[in-house]
């Protein structure tokens, strides 16, 4: 017995030391949150950014998916906000729905940000087919998002999220492996615009839509149901910042599809967000109180040009000035 326990054992501490050896080799971590475009491995450069920002009181965090990162210019929002010294970083993961950045939570509310802008709309706050989409995890987070229920009913997510968690090569094998290969000099990343394209057609073969696509298709059934993963986590976020420091956001939509989304839909949306404001210290922007966009400030359905993303900057940052002004602790 003791020997099958050394034979067994052995492998473990190793697996265990190189765990360690990566997380905390920090050069790594800062050349992965350089190096990785957007939208490339985005949890993996999600958890270089979050290992690498200097926490402090400088920071205003961005969190969302795509649509964030097309919704907002941080170098605008630093050049507005330069006499105060802050930095305004985005953490985006493309298609999460907002339970992912709930499971990220400790992680955030670490770096003791001046203030944290999530993006939401009614389908990252969705009910069904999220768990695809999560690549996140931190079990210390786990009982304030899913009920038991829901934990026996995705049992192996969340057994992968816990291996996952256990080993950063588990997590991020992939694109550890081709960062490793760029990084030797053995590869480069003219290869990875054209497999994001074959993704993309791989996703269209199979017939499988964005995250936007699919739940507009999924208004015919049954009607997202609240509180769920995604609502909890925005109660998480708030408790966790302790103080009005989370802004939430609705993301835009192109005015054509809003035309098709139903308002009662939107509605239970929209209530259930400012029920969770009106109970947990955060600030809700909903669309009515951002600017009106038009078509000539999209770039498709939901992602925003650069004149869209201008005007939708400068009105978050006539917001944000608002909210970081109830901050008197802030230390620049």
């Amino acid at each position: 017995m003791r020997l099958w326990a050394s034979i067994v054992g052995i492998p473990l501490l190793v697996l265990f030391a190189i765990d360690r050896a990566i997380v905390w080799y920090q050069p790594h971590w800062q050349w992965v949150a350089k190096e990785i475009p957007r939208q490339t491995y985005d949890p993996y450069r999600v958890e270089a950014q979050l290992r690498t920002i200097e926490p402090g009181r400088h920071n205003v965090l961005i969190l969302g998916d795509s649509t964030s990162e097309a919704s907002i210019d941080p170098k605008q929002l630093d050049r507005r906000f330069a006499d105060q010294g802050l930095e305004f970083t985005i953490l985006s993961i493309g298609g999460a729905p907002t339970v992912s950045f709930g499971l990220l939570a400790n992680a955030v509310a670490a770096l003791d940000p001046a203030a944290v802008v999530v993006f939401v709309s009614p389908y990252t706050l969705r009910s069904r087919g999220i768990y695809p989409h999560i690549h996140t995890y931190d079990a210390r987070t786990v009982p304030a998002l899913f009920t038991l229920e829901e934990i026996l009913d995705h049992l192996p997510f969340h057994l992968s999220g816990l291996a996952g968690q256990a080993h950063v090569l588990v997590r991020h094998r992939r694109p550890m492996r081709h960062m490793a290969a760029i990084y030797l000099g053995l590869d480069d990343w003219s290869g990875y615009a054209s497999e994001r394209i074959q993704r993309k057609l791989k996703m269209l073969r199979n017939k499988i839509d964005s995250p936007l696509m699919t739940w507009m298709r999924d208004q015919a059934k049954a009607p997202d149901v609240y509180p769920n993963p995604n609502t909890r986590a925005l109660e998480l976020l708030a408790r966790r910042l302790a103080g009005d420091r989370l802004v939430v956001v609705e993301a835009s939509i192109h005015p054509l599809f809003g035309l098709l989304l139903r308002p009662q839909r939107l509605t239970a949306f929209r209530r259930t967000v400012e029920q969770i404001a009106a109970e947990q210290p955060l600030v809700f922007l909903d669309a009515a109180t951002m600017p009106v966009l038009e078509e000539a400030d999209f770039e498709d359905h939901s992602h925003l040009n650069a004149r869209g993303r201008r005007r939708f900057t400068e009105a978050l940052a006539n917001h944000l000035e608002k909210v970081l002004a109830r901050s008197p602790d802030q230390t620049l």
